[in-house]
């Protein structure tokens, strides 16, 4: 299915209040307060909120959940492998990110965070 040349999807930054229509791809430039009445800010936001949330859990339960499933006592060790890991993984990901690499990174942190 084609669609015309000069469509732009409801929710594109062309689209927002007081901006110019621009080619689809084109970048536009967002003071702070501008972002902050975009629906993408909150949807970003949120999706960071929970993420963060989720990996905090697991890193403040970690040497309780290693203790009750694997009866190891030192799980301090398990924490810290973690965090040397979340640490790799955020230097890794951006620099593959800043080399656009973004479609390799992107199926990496699909299969990666599916079950």
């Amino acid at each position: 299915m084609e669609t015309d040349r000069g469509y732009l999807p409801a929710l594109s930054p062309a689209n927002y209040p007081g901006s110019k229509k621009q080619e689809w791809g084109a970048q536009r430039e967002f003071k702070w307060h501008e972002m902050l009445r975009t629906p993408h800010f909150y949807v970003l936001w949120f999706i960071f909120y929970f993420g963060s949330l989720a990996g905090l859990m697991i890193i403040g339960q970690l040497s309780s959940i290693v203790l009750e499933q694997a009866g190891i006592t030192l799980g301090f060790i398990f924490v810290a492998i973690l965090a040397i890991f979340n640490a790799g993984g955020r230097i890794i990901g951006g620099v593959m990110y800043d080399k656009n690499w973004q479609n390799i990174y992107a199926h990496a942190y699909f299969c990666s965070s599916s079950p």
